[in-house]
């Protein structure tokens, strides 16, 4: 008998052991989850306070219908100001202002009264104020080697002017690049589509059609096009080699061997980037203003405002376009310096500013579809031969709560803009 109680009371023991290793396992796996879903600086000693918090509801009266905040494993709700932001309410008591997690709350939300003292425009109004405005070029301590923290990426293509009129606007571009704060010794990638060997080669007749006609090209595939495609693509080479300036130097070409698109060109440019940051953009895209784009505010607020993953500079106003029914109607300014934003569901084949690591785990994959697998010639379809028509859709019909998850934003507030155009 003495010998059945002790071994009862041993497995007794086991028993309680095992539910109190898995009561500390449920612990540390809840402490995980919330430090993934909290920003990282509200841990620890070297907390900064923040400058923009959720309002409290004794300052400001709720709004009729609330704005419901998502801070991922429960639903807030907190107040707005309204009547600024131009939310308006709706019969089920709701508002026009779509969801948004606490975090983004906490990163981008200012006070009405604060705003004036801690937001930015991302162009300085007054050369006079640059050396005052201007932030200062982040340097980062992982950014190694010749590529330095950005690299400038640029997909090239058949134009409809001659040689010589395609350099012209090629220099204009460099030269525009080259003004801007942190992009003047930054190395250059141009990727340059291929020219068809047949009518169809790697292309589907839609996307062909739609390529042939857009902006009044006219039929491309004809001999005397491809001979000053070639022509152009020689002088860029030699212009890479005995570069004429500084804004000529630390060119790279690359050479697609077919006519594949601008999403397998970018795919293409992408793959041989060392840097952690890029600024991606096209051969005809002309930046406003370029010496008073306040670009280090820009790259400071996508190194250290986690919400913020990707910063669009749209040819066209930002409550206007693709991105214009996209928007949230609300007031940004971001952390850590007050760029103004506007928060978006929505892609565009504008300038774009982004680390590397967010290509790799979020456009990546959306244009990796549209890879060919086996080296044999396929018909691309049309979204497939432009990455906007592959990424928007899917970007745009992402719910508002999971918007976070691409962290799309124009720069600028709404209604401001174009801070680029189209030569």
């Amino acid at each position: 008998s003495a010998l059945f109680s002790m071994v009862i009371l041993g497995i007794l023991i086991l028993l309680a052991g095992r539910v109190f290793a898995e009561e500390l396992s449920n612990t540390d796996e809840v402490d995980v989850l919330v430090k993934k879903a909290v920003p990282r600086d509200t841990f620890g000693p070297a907390r900064k306070k923040r400058k923009s918090q959720l309002p409290s509801p004794t300052l400001s009266p709720t709004p009729p219908g609330a704005m419901y905040l998502y801070n991922h494993s429960k639903t807030l709700t907190g107040p707005w100001e309204e009547e600024e932001e131009g939310c308006k309410p709706l019969p089920n008591g709701l508002n026009t202002c779509p969801p948004i997690l606490k975090m983004e709350v906490d990163s981008l939300y200012v006070n009405r009264s604060d705003r004036r003292k801690f937001c930015r425009p991302p162009v300085v109004k007054k050369p006079e104020d640059v050396g005052r405005e201007l932030v200062d070029c982040p340097r980062l301590w992982n950014a190694r080697g010749p590529a330095g923290a950005i690299t400038i990426v640029m997909t090239s293509s058949m134009s409809k002017s001659d040689p010589d009129g395609a350099m012209d606007r090629m220099q204009t571009i460099l030269q525009n690049l080259r003004t801007v704060p942190c992009l003047a010794e930054a190395p250059v990638i141009i990727s340059l589509d291929g020219f068809p060997k047949t009518q169809m080669d790697w292309i589907g007749p839609k996307a062909l059609k739609r390529y042939n006609s857009s902006s009044g090209r006219g039929a491309y595939w004809t001999e005397d096009h491809r001979i000053r495609y070639e022509e152009y693509k020689k002088r860029l080479r030699e212009l890479s080699r005995n570069p004429p300036g500084k804004w000529a130097e630390k060119i790279v070409i690359l050479e697609l061997p077919h006519l594949m698109g601008a999403l397998q060109s970018t795919m293409m440019a992408m793959a041989t980037v060392e840097s952690p940051y890029v600024f991606l953009t096209q051969h005809d895209y002309f930046l406003n203003n370029p010496g008073l784009v306040n670009f280090g505010l820009m790259m400071e607020t996508l190194i250290k405002n986690e919400a913020i993953h990707l910063l669009l500079m749209d040819r066209m106003p930002n409550s206007r376009g693709w991105c214009g029914g996209n928007t949230d109607p609300r007031y940004f300014c971001a952390q850590p310096h007050g760029l103004e934003v506007t928060r978006a569901r929505c892609y565009t084949d504008g300038p774009q500013l982004m680390s590397v690591g967010y290509y790799y785990k979020t456009l990546k994959p959306l244009y990796e579809t549209c890879l060919i697998n086996d080296g044999a010639p396929k018909p691309i379809s049309e979204r497939c031969f432009f990455s906007e028509l592959q990424a928007h859709p899917q970007i745009s019909h992402t719910p508002w709560e999971d918007q976070h998850l691409f962290g799309v934003y124009l720069v600028g507030k709404r209604f401001s803009g174009p801070y680029v155009k189209q030569i």
